[in-house]
């Protein structure tokens, strides 16, 4: 939504705070999650017992290094090119912001097809 503003400061403000939002919800929730699923992976034998497990956990690793290796690389070269005071966003800004909107779907899609095949629970091999 931002995006429709073209408003460079509005655009600046976004992506720090989505960086923000990252430091403070996803790196925390990551924890989480994992030091949940390992828990409750030990009463079907361990993470790596079942195909289910396994395929879950590589999803959700996947999800970490795009998140890690794409998202966080063009969340900080949009605040670096936002850093203009008072410039319109150039084509360079919204390029890498679109490729981050598909980056960013694609890391979140992941761990959504993580949650069903935990839910259903299929034998895989």
């Amino acid at each position: 939504m931002s995006e429709r503003t073209q408003n460079a400061d509005v655009l600046r403000f976004v992506a720090c705070t989505v960086n923000w939002a990252d430091v403070f919800f996803t790196v925390p929730g990551v924890f989480l999650l994992i030091t949940n699923g390992d828990i409750m992976a030990e009463q079907w034998g361990g993470p790596l017992k079942t195909s289910w497990t396994v395929v879950s956990i590589a999803i959700f690793v996947l999800s970490g290094i795009i998140w890690i290796g794409m998202l966080l690389r063009y969340q900080n070269n949009l605040i670096t090119l936002s850093n203009t005071e008072g410039a319109q966003p150039g084509p360079q800004f919204f390029a890498i912001l679109h490729r981050w909107y598909f980056w960013g779907a694609l890391a979140t899609v992941l761990p959504l097809m993580s949650l069903v095949i935990m839910f259903f629970k299929p034998t895989l091999w």
